[in-house]
């Protein structure tokens, strides 16, 4: 005990010391304040809730239990815990008309105590199994996660709830508290992979410590701090874009201004960036993100091999790559697996409700059909027809068109149109022999105004994730053909200059996303008259 004090007291001296041989010292404060993501695996973007449902294994949910405890009430009663006690933690499982179900399956769950001293901690082997589906209950895709690991149960990981009254002895309530802990930790980053929405994040924010003392120049970086968490609280927006700009030139300024020759230009670096780093990700920006990180991790110090400055921000940027990584793909659809589902010794192929407007004007409803072959068998008429169940003289029909002749159609509540169109290489996920000639496509509608249409490529399944777009009374898409991808900015200016506004707001869209091609539209429908 007494060699531990000296250590620690010898430490506590270290630090001293080397704070006072700083001219500023770098200190974070922790917020809390709700943050629009966007989800980090795009092709679940349109479900907006998640259904949460934890189950464990029988065998181990029978050692648990006390004696006395009706063992198949229990099984209802754990359900119910893991989900009040989400919701405590700020997850909310919604219980009606959830989007996704995320279930976790416990199948083991063992632990043994170990002494560190400090707190109460256990070696854990686990293993978790994460099944995702639609609201119809069919799978998307399952994940096994093992657990395995030393992990410490704090003060904050106490529960005390009507399921904890059920159990045999008190390593029996940590185990509980264990599972919870570990589907705590799943449940949070499946809000983060799957829906689009306000999280509650723990932020962590930069300031100069001891500022009103001894800088007062640096006391506006908790102003700013305050300010910026009390904007995001206010959940106004879903684009920090603007948001960022004062508190982003005010950062930039204060990086780059002169101070006397006795301070530390490092620290306030590192303070100065580290702020930027977080307001790049709360915008989007990789490329500002980028940059502020290198000039981060170029001046924070290095203690143990670590640089805990950078450290704090360096996990941002994986996040925002899984959203561009996936932000242009085709989404999984809510009711995926919904209408009939016909099956034969060739294909499988579903059926909605639908329509179909023909380019001589006629409009006929009926059930599209989605249909895919078996093994080795070529669809011949992909790319060339779309199907139909129609009911001619009371009985169903099966009919197709031939995209030459389709003005529109529609179903699962989205709308194609189809267009001539001519992809190329930078319009594509791969190369085929249809990118040499211009064809029909169908498109679906992603953004409508009286003024112009944005149009997304993702039908069939060699979809080219294309974005383009098109105004009225215009016979093509506007952005195709390599010359667009030469002279985008300035065919962009020639194609806008009707509206002189929207010329000048071009430069500041980045169009590596839909979300882009659709902000772009909405302002030159309110812009241009």
């Amino acid at each position: 005990m007494k060699t531990r004090s000296l250590y620690l007291a010898i430490g506590t001296m270290l630090l001293s010391a080397f704070q006072q041989s700083s001219a500023q010292t770098v200190s974070y404060q922790e917020f809390t304040a709700p943050v629009y993501r966007f989800a980090e695996d795009q092709h679940f973007s349109e479900h907006k809730k998640i259904f949460y449902l934890a189950d464990l294994d029988k065998g181990l949910l029978e050692n648990l239990l006390n004696s006395s405890a009706n063992k198949e009430a229990a099984v209802d009663q754990f359900r119910v815990s893991i989900m009040q006690e989400l919701s405590k933690s700020g997850i909310r499982s919604t219980a009606d008309a959830g989007d996704l179900t995320v279930a976790y399956l416990v199948d083991k769950m063992s632990i043994s105590a170990v002494s560190n001293g400090f707190s109460l901690a256990y070696n854990v082997e686990g293993i978790i199994r994460e099944v995702v589906m639609n609201r119809k209950g069919e799978p998307y895709f399952n994940k096994t996660h093992k657990i395995s690991g030393q992990e410490t149960l704090a003060t904050a990981d106490q529960i005390t709830n009507d399921f904890t009254k059920l159990l045999a002895n008190p390593k029996s309530v940590d185990v509980y508290r264990i599972v919870f802990k570990n589907v705590r930790r799943l449940a949070g980053d499946a809000e983060k992979r799957y829906v689009d929405g306000y999280q509650t994040q723990t932020i962590n924010l930069p300031f100069i410590a001891k500022a009103k003392k001894k800088y007062p120049e640096f006391v506006v970086i908790d102003s700013l701090n305050e300010a910026l968490i009390s904007t995001l609280k206010k959940k106004e927006t879903t684009d920090y874009s603007n948001v960022i700009k004062p508190f982003e030139q005010s950062f930039l300024q204060m990086a780059n201004q002169q101070y006397p020759a006795e301070y530390n230009i490092k620290p306030i670096k590192v303070a100065a960036y580290s702020e930027l780093s977080f307001l790049y990700y709360l915008a989007y920006d990789t490329a500002k993100l980028r940059d502020a990180l290198d000039t981060l991790y170029a001046n924070s110090g290095k203690f143990l091999g670590v640089r805990s400055d950078y450290e704090i921000r360096g996990s941002l940027t994986k996040e925002l790559k899984g959203y561009y990584a996936t932000a242009n793909d085709r989404k999984y659809p809510l009711d995926s697996s919904s209408g009939e589902i016909r099956s034969d010794m060739f294909s499988t192929e579903k059926l909605s409700e639908g329509w179909v407007l023909l380019s001589q004007g006629d409009t006929i409803k009926g059930r599209y059909i989605d249909e895919h072959f078996k093994g080795s068998i070529v669809d011949l008429d992909a790319g060339k027809y779309v199907k139909f169940e129609i009911i001619e003289k009371e009985k169903p029909r099966r009919k197709s068109y031939k995209l030459s002749e389709v003005n529109s159609f529609g179903f699962l509540g989205k709308t194609y149109e189809v267009h001539k169109f001519k992809p190329v290489f930078e319009q594509n996920n791969s190369v085929s022999l249809d990118m040499i000639r211009t064809k029909n496509y169908p498109l679906q509608v992603i953004y409508s105004s009286p003024k112009i249409r944005i149009l997304k490529e993702n039908f069939g399944e060699d979809a080219t994730n294309a974005i383009v777009f098109i105004r009225p009374n215009e016979e093509e898409v506007a952005n195709q053909g390599r010359d667009w991808f030469k002279k985008r900015d300035e065919m962009m200016k020639d194609y806008f200059k009707d509206c002189p506004e929207m010329v000048a707001k071009l430069g500041s869209y980045d169009f590596k996303t839909e979300a882009a091609y659709i902000k772009m539209a909405e302002d030159y429908t309110k812009s241009c008259k």
